[in-house]
């Protein structure tokens, strides 16, 4: 399906507002930031057979990428961001929509946790770039805006913030 669409993004856009409402048992702190620290961990040991690619390797600087990404970290805290249950893997193969119904559901729950709602919004456009990473296709604005007023479509008050936030924008 092509999420770009805009009845279907609108569709993903619901559904994902309906789906950060979820709450599930369990600890509600953000995985966002275990999984980066694991991440980095793991990458910083690793070994080459191919000397090249070795002393390329050993030219990363592990140590300033953790201090930046924590950093990083304790910059979005002071943010208060939303957490919500987050799905973390919204690309178009998680995706099933059922044209005789109408009705469009996510499947593929394997990376879903507690994250930052802006993170599981971003990672989703981002999904737009697909495994190619063509970043031409990630979603302009206009496309974006819609997504932003399809998700906040039960919530007016936020709509009509939205509303003069992507105003002001479009006037710089």
């Amino acid at each position: 399906s092509d999420m770009k669409e805009p009845r279907i993004a609108a569709e993903i856009a619901k559904q994902l507002q309906k789906f950060h409402q979820v709450d599930i048992p369990g600890s509600k702190e953000p995985q966002l930031w275990n999984d980066v620290f694991k991440f980095l961990k793991k990458a910083s040991v690793l070994k080459f057979e191919d000397n090249e690619k070795q002393k390329r390797y050993e030219m990363i600087s592990f140590r300033e990428i953790q201090d930046e990404v924590k950093e990083l970290k304790d910059l979005s805290d002071l943010l208060h961001a939303p957490v919500v249950f987050a799905h973390n893997d919204l690309l178009s193969g998680n995706l099933m929509l059922n044209d005789l119904e109408e009705k469009l559901y996510f499947i593929d729950f394997e990376y879903g946790s507690y994250s930052y709602r802006g993170f599981d919004i971003a990672n989703h456009f981002n999904e737009y770039a697909g495994f190619e990473c063509d970043y031409n296709l990630y979603p302009d604005k206009d496309v974006q805006y819609h997504f932003f007023r399809n998700y906040l479509s039960d919530r007016p008050s936020e709509v009509c913030e939205f509303n003069t936030l992507s105003s002001l924008d479009k006037t710089n």
